[in-house]
């Protein structure tokens, strides 16, 4: 997740954005046919990302502390929970698949728009893996589980 799924998925959240400030509106986008498919690959990584975490027995980290922060981990744990519900994992990843693929779609059309909520709903699908295997003795969020996640073929936490 950490060396291929983190860095696309950064990639297509950072590709649109505004930033108000009180010299005005900035905006991020692709612009140029480079800017497109620069966005297409990254989408690509993460339409192929799903095969790589669909694989069975693959292991969730090489050691028992996150990268970001150093902050100790328990890999038993979620190895157990992955292992466990292999066809829960392959759901989800199917889910990830599913957006990544509307997300190369998207870029092929030059579409800022659906970028945009796109990238809402690969936030969602990803928070719906993560609250079933990486942390899933938080609460869910405000509002509940994310329903856009479900939609995208992503099985949303009952």
């Amino acid at each position: 997740m950490d060396s291929v799924v983190d860095p696309a998925a950064d990639y297509v959240w950072e590709s649109v954005s505004y930033r108000a400030t009180l010299k005005g509106v900035t905006e991020r986008r692709p612009r140029t046919d480079a800017d497109w498919h620069q966005l297409r690959q990254h989408a690509i990584v993460l339409v192929e990302a799903a095969n790589l975490i669909s694989v069975p027995g693959r292991k969730v980290a090489a050691t028992n502390k996150m990268v970001e922060d150093g902050a100790p981990l328990d890999v038993l744990a979620i190895q157990r929970r992955l292992d466990a519900s292999h066809d829960s994992l392959v759901a989800f990843a199917n889910g990830l698949r599913n957006v990544g693929q509307q997300l190369v779609d998207a870029a092929n059309r030059h579409d800022v728009d659906a970028i945009t909520d796109l990238g809402g709903t690969l936030d969602e699908a990803c928070e719906a893996c993560h609250r079933t295997f990486w942390y899933p003795d938080e609460p869910p969020p405000p509002g509940g589980p994310a329903k856009s996640a479900g939609a995208a073929g992503t099985p949303g936490k009952k």
